[in-house]
């Protein structure tokens, strides 16, 4: 739940009641794209945090802000910089900017369950530091993966301000542990619902993660029918832990993002009238495409990726799905996980008698 940028260096100071600003290197900056340095006070200790600056922050200041919780004991040999791979999904919506922020180094953190408030306040201290010096835009989002992703769940279910601090989550691959204790919250009726407005939220996890507690985690939440909830599922079979993020925060940020992407309004936590598949996003793409669907009720779903001489490439979901607004997302491979050709694809959609067909086009 990346595209390599180059950075300009910036020098910069700011008033010491709000903190220093220093700048890192750049290599190769592309159109002025930058990362700032600054110093901000977390849990009363000065902390040093790191901002992605799109070129267009010249123009605008008013952008959405993201921010990665990342810690050293997620990062495995095949995972490369996290902060880089957000940076590639903002870079994947079309017309769509946005900061990026994060801890300027990777910390030697174990994100236990039992710090969650010390973890968390460190990145409500961080975003109360962005707001006025960077932005005024009040768009924030959460993002993790693995035990910090976890994290970035139970900030969710957790925080009951009626102003919360981040309004969008993204996760993949959470901790068991952590699950439980979300679905703990969920069912206990503790968490409340009445302060909540226009949350949205994008769970994904890998066929390395414990499935059964992944579906139960999303049938309780999908259960709870919370009105202010806008929440999407995504599995990712045939793709193990340690790789499964470059894909989800990138089709994590385009859920998240989409209604200023398309300028439609969605209401995810309504029931459709009708089955409906969509039109793959984006279309043509490179390395993946995220196709959503929609169930009026409870159904049997195959959802298959055919080639155009009518071989299966790929099968994206095969199970029992319950009613809602659906999203899988292909990354290029086949049945067993090596890359296709470039081509066009038929994707389909059955359930019952009711078929439904649209082509994509894969371009490398």
């Amino acid at each position: 739940m990346k595209i390599i940028i180059g950075f300009i260096l910036l020098v910069g100071t700011v008033s010491p009641i709000f903190g220093e600003h220093n700048s890192t290197e750049s290599v190769e900056a592309a159109q002025e794209a930058k990362i700032d340095t600054f110093t901000f006070s977390a849990n009363g200790i000065d902390t040093k945090g790191k901002i992605f600056l799109p070129a267009s922050y010249e123009t605008n200041k008013n952008l959405p802000s993201i921010f990665l919780i990342d810690f050293t004991e997620q990062h495995f040999t095949i995972a490369r910089d996290e902060f880089e791979k957000v940076i590639e999904g903002v870079e994947q919506i079309e017309g769509f900017d946005a900061l990026v922020v994060s801890l300027e180094n990777i910390p030697d953190i174990d994100a236990l369950q039992g710090e969650f408030w010390d973890y968390y306040n460190i990145y409500c201290d961080m975003a109360s530091y962005v707001d006025g010096r960077y932005t005024n835009n009040t768009s924030r989002t959460f993002i993790g993966r693995g035990s910090e992703s976890g994290i970035v769940l139970l900030a969710l279910f957790k925080d009951s301000s009626e102003t919360p601090v981040f309004k969008n989550f993204i996760v993949t691959d959470t901790d068991d542990s952590q699950k439980f204790e979300t679905m703990s919250l969920i069912n206990s009726g503790s968490f409340p619902q009445e302060n909540k407005q226009n949350i949205k939220l994008h769970f994904s996890f890998s066929s390395s993660n414990n499935r059964a507690n992944c579906i139960n985690l999303i049938n309780t939440i999908n259960n709870a029918k919370y009105p202010w909830l806008q929440f999407e599922s995504i599995e990712y079979a045939n793709r193990t832990y340690p790789n499964t993020y470059p894909v989800a925060f990138a089709a994590g940020l385009e859920y998240i993002f989409s209604d200023l992407q398309t300028g439609l309004e969605e209401n995810l936590s309504t029931v459709p009238a009708e089955y409906q598949l969509e039109q793959n996003y984006p279309n043509p793409f490179n390395p993946s495409t995220t196709i959503r669907f929609s169930l009026p009720q409870a159904s049997a779903v195959n959802l298959v990726v055919y080639n155009m001489r009518g071989q299966l490439v790929r099968t994206l979901v095969s199970r029992t799905i319950e009613p809602g607004h659906h999203t899988a997302v292909w990354d290029g491979t086949d049945e067993r996980g090596e890359r296709t050709s470039s081509g066009i694809f038929i994707y389909q959609l059955q359930t019952g008698s009711l078929v439904l067909t649209k082509k994509m086009i894969l371009l490398k």
